[in-house]
């Protein structure tokens, strides 16, 4: 009688059209496209202020681990007050280095580069700081001398009454930001 009632409800739902929304993603992953020749770094940017509880001088463990140091200039890149969630982000843990690859079904460079993976500790955590501290963000490409190549335009990630459910992709070739936002 149950399996009845279940099966009866979920073809009632399949005829009227209900669907539910996507699940909230819960990591941040950039997707790459047209990749050009000297790209070697990509990195988030994110609008958090120094007085943010979210914002450390220098992510030392991270910044080590991609190969920037405290004395790199890209440490203090700002870009409309924009800075690198890599390196200042308390807690990023993520890669920066692109490392390319040819799509199957096309000569396009492309790359995917997870910036809140789901193996790091408390990532949740993090995602979730991420969406409060900064709802709206930029894809910076960097040189193998850490020197900004390209930056995007503003991509939201969160909203009022939306949030991330895919991925956010970057084609480089046009500067063209496109972020995978469910919105009701």
């Amino acid at each position: 009688m149950k399996r009845m009632i279940a099966v009866s409800f979920a073809s009632s739902l399949l005829l009227t059209g209900c669907r539910s929304a996507p699940p909230i993603e819960r990591t941040v992953t950039l997707h790459l496209y047209n990749v050009p020749d000297p790209a070697y770094y990509a990195d988030l940017l994110v609008s958090i202020d120094e007085n943010d509880d979210v914002y450390t001088s220098y992510n030392a463990d991270n910044g080590k681990d991609n190969g920037f140091l405290e004395s790199d200039d890209y440490l203090n890149y700002n870009n409309d007050g924009y800075v690198s969630y890599s390196l200042h982000f308390k807690n990023a843990n993520n890669t920066m280095l692109i490392n390319e690859y040819k799509s199957d079904y096309s000569d396009t460079v492309r790359a995917d580069i997870q910036f809140i993976p789901f193996d790091y500790p408390n990532f949740h955590d993090n995602y979730d700081l991420l969406m409060e501290y900064s709802p709206n963000i930029k894809v910076v490409i960097l040189d193998r001398d850490k020197e900004v190549i390209s930056a995007s335009d503003i991509g939201t990630i969160n909203s009022e009454k939306g949030y991330l459910s895919g991925g956010i992709t970057y084609d480089i070739s046009n500067n063209a930001l496109q972020v995978d936002l469910y919105e009701p």
